[in-house]
């Protein structure tokens, strides 16, 4: 074989290399890698799950990716979830169990189970707070429930005798602000009986009974000054709630007052407006093992540096501590419940060593 024919062997060899090279690439390239997303068996957060009516919840997709799923028995739940992503969403509609089957590219399953159960109506927080005020002797409840029988204290010693103490067999302290927060809003010109005819709606975060509820709130107040609230929307301690200040109806108190304030817990399933429906004498009327009804008699307090001897707003306002500080750039200051002949502020106090009542809540 010649020199130029060797070099034209070469070269057509080199040629078909490079040919062939080229074809093992083209078919590598039309085959799907074995760790691409779409034929990933399908991993998610939870492989069985127990939710509430009337809770929507979501689970993560942690590898893989959903083509489509069964839900069998279908008329438990649906399942939503966007074409790319991590999140699926998980819808409640009967009591019942089932078992939803998410599948890959390739067809292959990943089941979840699910039982679907009844919601529980959760107590609201007048569940929890004590009947009474705290009596003169400062060891028992006032049971008359008038304004003159409720002992009041300066903040250091209310903190003092009431973080902790057991009064007719049951353990009490001294509520936080969120405590009393749960009873009635933080928010100003919310809860304002005084002011006719207006709507407000706010967000709001509490503790009932050491367990953080937040949830959306919308309140009503009347013409005949009464504030209706329906509180914490969606959540298990939705409910319905009713603030009056009311005259008491005895001759000897005719010219003091009091709050009441009725709360019932409401099933879920039955969406109510504060101005439509609990505006309505009936809805009231209908009885409820659940409705708890509370009243603050309006205390008054004692202001140390003014008038140490006499009772300021007695039978007009409520003045009542909370057991925690407000911190703000010019200092702390205890939190307060307060109310007077318009409405209802929780908010905080400048000057603890006047003297208010004391309400209790259970432990």
């Amino acid at each position: 074989m010649t020199q130029i024919s060797r070099k034209k062997m070469r070269a057509l060899l080199g040629i078909i290399f490079l040919i062939f090279c080229g074809i093992l690439c083209s078919c590598d390239r039309g085959k799907p890698t074995p760790n691409e997303d779409g034929d990933a068996v399908i991993v998610l957060s939870e492989s069985e799950i127990t939710i509430r009516m009337g809770k929507d919840v979501q689970i993560s997709l942690l590898k893989g990716k959903v083509h489509s799923h069964q839900v069998e028995p279908l008329e438990i739940l649906s399942v939503t979830y966007a074409p790319d992503s991590k999140v699926i969403n998980i819808h409640p509609m009967k009591v019942g169990q089932c078992k939803v089957l998410f599948f890959n590219k390739e067809g292959i399953p990943t089941e979840l189970r699910i039982s679907v159960v009844k919601r529980t109506l959760q107590p609201t927080a007048l569940e929890y707070i004590a009947p009474y005020n705290i009596a003169h002797d400062g060891v028992s409840f006032d049971k008359s429930g008038f304004p003159e029988n409720s002992a009041l204290f300066s903040w250091s010693e209310a903190k003092e005798r009431f973080s902790e103490i057991t009064i007719e067999g049951q353990r009490w302290h001294l509520p936080t602000f969120k405590e009393w927060t749960a009873v009635a809003s933080e928010f100003p010109n919310v809860v304002y009986y005084g002011k006719k005819d207006t709507l407000r709606t706010c967000y709001e975060q509490v503790v009932i009974n050491g367990v953080t509820v937040e949830g959306n709130s919308e309140f009503f107040n009347t013409t005949v000054g009464i504030t209706y609230a329906v509180r914490f929307k969606d959540t298990d301690y939705y409910s319905a709630w009713r603030y009056s200040y009311e005259r008491y109806k005895d001759k000897v108190h005719k010219f003091d007052s009091r709050l009441v304030i009725t709360a019932r817990p409401i099933d879920l399933d039955l969406p109510i407006s504060a101005e439509r429906d609990l505006t309505r004498t009936d809805f009231w009327e209908q009885s409820s093992s659940l409705d708890r009804t509370v009243e603050l008699p309006a205390t008054g307090c004692i202001k140390m540096a003014d008038s140490p001897n006499d009772v300021f707003k007695r039978g007009a306002s409520g003045f009542y501590w909370a057991s925690d500080l407000y911190e703000i750039a010019g200092g702390s200051y205890p939190n307060i419940f307060y109310f007077n002949s318009m409405y209802i502020l929780p908010s905080y106090y400048k000057l603890p060593n006047d003297k208010f009542a004391v309400r209790l809540f259970k432990n």
